[in-house]
């Protein structure tokens, strides 16, 4: 009696299954669902071993960022597999689940930060953009490079020269370190203005007339990055 009950809840179960696909609730799926959870497992585990070893070197970085991609990819297995099984997605897209807030809220209460308080008088637009470009020629990349790790380690001055080296490796990067921090702080601090976004794109490119830079100063973003 208490096997007829059992299988009739586990029917009852299966019914009210949002989703449904002609492989759920098979042996299959479930043994596919297994074999995912001991490999999220696996993952994780690995990747924490290797985590606990890290001494905040940038060395280090890259074996740290193919394991995480490593997680994420057990993660989305897993994932698939569950639904697969019994429709059920125990992870979100962008680490939410069901148990968090509506509608991508956060914190108690589902309360945002709604940011700055806008002046009404300008109406629909109330953000300023500051777009602009400056163009250097580079005449010694060696004298770059040693500027930029410099700018690094000032700005990281509990990491090493090793640090620096990895860090800083190429003109783009030396530029993002030389120009760590606020790229305009005489606005950043400019009364009526509160600065909430900033993004630098360093590009190397081949030298342009200045005909082609005025006709369209951004276009050697391309036009996958504009």
């Amino acid at each position: 009696m208490a096997d007829d009950d059992a299988a009739e809840s586990a029917d009852a179960a299966r019914s009210d299954s949002a989703c449904t696909s002609d492989g759920m609730w098979t042996q299959e799926a479930l043994a596919d669902y297994r074999r995912r959870a001991q490999e999220l497992i696996a993952a994780v585990t690995a990747h924490v071993d290797l985590t606990a070893q890290r001494g905040g070197r940038q060395r280090e970085l890259p074996a740290y960022f193919a394991s995480a991609e490593g997680v994420q990819r057990a993660v989305d297995a897993f994932t698939e597999a569950e639904f697969a099984w019994c429709g059920s997605f125990p992870v979100r897209a962008g680490g939410r689940n069901e148990e968090d807030g509506e509608d991508g809220e956060d914190g108690e209460d589902g309360e945002l930060d709604e940011g700055p308080v806008v002046d009404p008088s300008v109406g629909e637009a109330p953000v300023l953009s500051v777009l602009a470009r400056w163009d250097y020629v580079i005449t010694d990349v060696e004298a770059l490079l040693r500027h930029g790790r410099e700018g690094y380690l000032t700005a990281w001055p509990q990491d090493t020269e090793d640090d620096a080296v990895v860090r800083v490796h190429d003109p783009e990067s030396a530029v993002r370190e030389i120009l760590h921090g606020p790229q305009l702080p005489v606005l950043d601090d400019a009364p009526g203005l509160e600065p909430t976004l900033s993004f630098l794109e360093v590009v190397r490119h081949a030298r342009e007339d200045e005909d082609a830079v005025l006709e369209d100063p951004f276009g050697v973003l391309g036009e996958e990055r504009r």
